[in-house]
């Protein structure tokens, strides 16, 4: 496959889990088709093979790329481990890897951040209002709406390890989790917003096309657009199913929408979470009433 941006060997795409990370690696690998000339008929089940992707959470990469057993290393070793097999990305002129991630960006044992800076990788990190994702997180894991939202409030929160598939990734609350990647600017750094992947599908995405210097005509962007919706998403999942889902009987692509909260939240779950996350809410312009009726403020 030919290299689809000649001065960047990684686009690492980082977020909070539920923020619209899967929807963006789903449109980089119909991005790659499109720009490779592949005619095939896009398969989500399939959508490896369409382009260089890499999560980084996945142990099957980590030992092929340091030629050791993660399973016999510890937290911050195997972490070391991640940081360096990134480090060897970035110097792989033959292709455009594109990495997902989910990790707080600060996780080795000195404080250094997981994901060192590079010239040669393009950083985008997706935010989406904490209120959502609580509801979102809540159908994709089948947690109760109270767990769920314990989780975002807490600094303990992980992804757990898989003992064959995915290392464990530690997220600490949602508002630590922003400021860690907010914390140490990245030479090349895009900050997007979930809901204007939403709502401003348009001029979002033709953004992060031209941050990894990407062109894209209006047909072309409005085709790809078309295809990684929400709804054609839910559609592909149906007929072809999808391997990233957690429970089985929940389709991984379930609504995608914003202000969920307003209708399944109840006041005292927003206000725990508005409580904990009031600072970074109100920066990012999720402010809400933390009593009374739920409705948004002005940022």
């Amino acid at each position: 496959m030919p290299k689809l941006i000649d001065d960047t060997n990684v686009v690492l795409f980082c977020s909070y889990p539920k923020s619209g990370n899967t929807w963006l690696k789903l449109f980089f690998s119909l991005l790659n088709k499109l720009k490779s000339g592949n005619n095939e008929t896009f398969n989500i089940r399939e959508y490896e093979k369409f382009f260089p992707y890499v999560s980084f959470s996945d142990k099957k990469w980590l030992q092929a790329s340091t030629d050791i057993d993660v399973n016999e290393c510890d937290f911050n070793q195997t972490n070391e481990l991640r940081s360096q097999a990134l480090k060897k990305l970035c110097f792989d002129n033959e292709s455009t890897h594109f990495v997902k991630g989910h990790d707080y960006c600060f996780n080795l044992s000195d404080n250094k951040r997981l994901f060192q800076d590079n010239p040669s990788m393009k950083v985008i990190y997706i935010v989406r209002n904490p209120l959502d994702i609580a509801v979102s997180l809540s159908h994709f894991a089948d947690l109760d709406l109270n767990t769920s939202v314990e989780f975002l409030t807490s600094d303990y929160a992980y992804i757990p390890h898989d003992k064959d598939k995915e290392v464990l990734q530690k997220l600490q609350s949602w508002s630590n989790h922003v400021k860690s990647w907010l914390a140490v600017p990245f030479e090349n750094f895009l900050f997007i917003k979930y809901e204007d992947m939403l709502h401003q599908s348009y001029d979002t995405f033709k953004k992060i096309c031209d941050f990894i210097n990407v062109p894209v005509s209006k047909s072309e962007l409005n085709y790809l657009l078309e295809n990684s919706s929400f709804d054609a998403f839910n559609s592909a999942e149906k007929k072809y199913g999808f391997h990233e889902r957690v429970v089985e009987h929940r389709n991984f692509f379930h609504k995608g929408q914003t202000d969920q909260w307003r209708e399944k939240l109840t006041q005292e779950q927003v206000d725990i979470i508005y409580s904990q996350h009031k600072e970074v809410m109100n920066q990012l312009g999720y402010a809400c009433k933390p009593e009374g009726t739920s409705t948004m403020e002005p940022s």
